[in-house]
């Protein structure tokens, strides 16, 4: 019997849902024999009282609680709204980045075009441009120059080659 004693008092609601017990009814500045009446009355009971203390507290417990429903009614509204704006941002970041894409597309077309038309214009075969005729020659002189950052004069049978390169290709 004693356990289902303390769950009732337990789980009896006190006023607006909220629970009054022993640290609550001092931390509203009651002594303990005044929680211990708001523990053992009702609030209908606790607001006929003619203790003004705890009427008081009753009337506080219950605009605490209005005040708490409030804010979290508040909470609950900025969240939706919040909700809603971050799904209007997603619609419109997914609207901006198909037109990001097509737009994309019609630059690498207008591009294109660009490209043909000057390559025809100067007679230049745009899909099989060679490499020029010394290339093989001047990265030869170049990597010989790295290699032998200190004696340069190494290099000169490499640089002879590439000299002899570009008199071929002049003369033809």
């Amino acid at each position: 019997m004693g356990q289902r004693s303390s769950r009732e008092a337990r789980d009896k609601p006190s006023f607006n849902g909220v629970r009054m017990t022993q640290a609550l009814g001092t931390r509203l500045g009651l002594t303990e024999s005044k929680a211990s009446i708001i523990l053992e009355e009702s609030a209908s009971d606790l607001m006929k009282s003619k203790d003004p203390e705890i009427r008081a507290a009753v009337s506080l417990s219950s605009r605490v609680d209005k005040d708490v429903k409030m804010a979290t009614e508040k909470l609950i509204e900025k969240n939706k709204i919040l909700a809603k704006a971050l799904q209007t941002s997603k619609h419109v970041n997914d609207l901006l980045l198909a037109r990001e894409e097509e737009e994309m597309e019609k630059i690498d077309k207008l591009s294109r075009d660009i490209l043909e038309k000057e390559a025809i214009k100067y007679h230049l075969d745009v899909e099989h441009e060679e490499e020029a005729p010394c290339e093989v020659y001047e990265e030869k002189v170049l990597r010989c120059y790295l290699d032998h950052a200190g004696d340069p004069f190494k290099c000169r049978s490499v640089v002879e080659e590439y000299a002899e390169c570009g008199k071929r290709v002049t003369v033809q």
